[in-house]
């Protein structure tokens, strides 16, 4: 399996995550006081370094 297709799974498994999830569970109000992001990350994963950065500036305007 070529790495492309293999990324296009994953982010199409996500997609289809969201949209059922939206359907079982009803929408709240998120916001900053009740929201937590979570970044798993790899000093070697090339896609990981390249979030990275904009991960770091939301942490710094969350704080």
């Amino acid at each position: 399996m070529r790495p492309h297709t293999s990324l296009c799974n994953v982010a199409l498994a996500g997609i289809l995550t969201a949209v059922l999830g939206s359907l079982v569970y009803p929408p709240i109000a998120i916001s900053a006081e009740n929201s937590k992001i979570y970044f798993f990350f790899s000093d070697y994963c090339p896609y990981c370094q390249e979030v990275k950065p904009y991960v770091e500036e939301i942490a710094k305007k969350a704080a």
